[in-house]
């Protein structure tokens, strides 16, 4: 009959769109993923801390397009139980604030902290429950120890309404775990590059630069100035040697 058919076109019409979501969905989790593998590349590739918090600025802001968030790290300073912001997205990272290392759920458990209107978990102290929907503080975790953490959240606003009975940020946990565990990673390695570094060029005691710094960057001028000759750009090297008197004293 006519009505049998109109609701079979009609179920047949459902099915197709959900298929179609479903493949929607799909092709965007292989977005995602093979964003998340480039990017995760040039981040393990990174030599200097603020090459790598442009990297993963920029890889939030493509994975995570629909909310704001920020990473915090760990102060390196001794003694201090600070988590400082190094990275902010959409805006400038002179906006986030640091807190204590208390003052973050996600840091005392070491799991990832997820707030929506749905759940009854606690606000972390960091954040302003009255201005947020949800939120999601993604622990990083380094031998034992915090490194940082991972913040993401979704800001209600006129312009940017939130759609949905949840928010995306539910839906995307594992993805936001995936980059903090790559995040952390690469962050560690880099601040063990570094503290090698500073141990092979630094004097321990007085943490003035050591022979082998200095021969290293007399051979980069002198390499500098030897190509300028050749391209006939007159680029004369000075050295200035001195000798202080009493040094250990100072």
């Amino acid at each position: 009959t006519h009505i049998e058919l109109a609701k079979y076109i009609q179920d047949l019409r459902q099915a197709t769109d959900k298929v179609t979501s479903w493949l929607g969905e799909l092709n965007e989790r292989a977005c995602e993923i093979d964003l998340f593998f480039k990017r995760g590349n040039l981040l393990q590739a990174a030599i200097s801390s603020d090459e790598a918090y442009a990297i993963i600025t920029e890889l939030a802001r493509q994975l995570f397009p629909a909310e704001e968030g920020a990473l915090y790290l760990r102060s390196t300073t001794p003694g201090q139980e600070i988590m400082e912001p190094v990275a902010s997205w959409p805006g400038p990272v002179r906006r986030e604030r640091g807190f204590a290392l208390g003052d973050c759920w996600a840091l005392r458990t070491g799991k990832l902290h997820l707030v929506d209107k749905d759940s009854r978990e606690p606000f972390c102290n960091h954040v302003h429950g009255s201005s947020l929907p949800s939120y999601v503080c993604v622990p990083m975790i380094a031998n034992g120890e915090a490194l940082g953490v991972l913040h993401l959240r979704t800001v209600v606003s006129h312009s940017r309404p939130v759609q949905g009975k949840r928010p995306r940020l539910a839906e995307e946990k594992r993805l936001a775990a995936a980059v903090a565990g790559q995040i952390g990673l690469a962050i560690a390695n880099l601040r063990l590059r570094e503290l090698l570094t500073n141990q092979a060029t630094c004097d321990p005691l007085t943490g003035l630069y050591n022979v082998r710094y200095f021969t290293e960057g007399l051979e980069r001028e002198l390499r500098r100035a030897n190509r300028r000759r050749q391209d006939k750009d007159e680029s004369p090297v000075g050295l200035i040697m001195f000798d202080v008197d009493k040094f250990r004293k100072f």
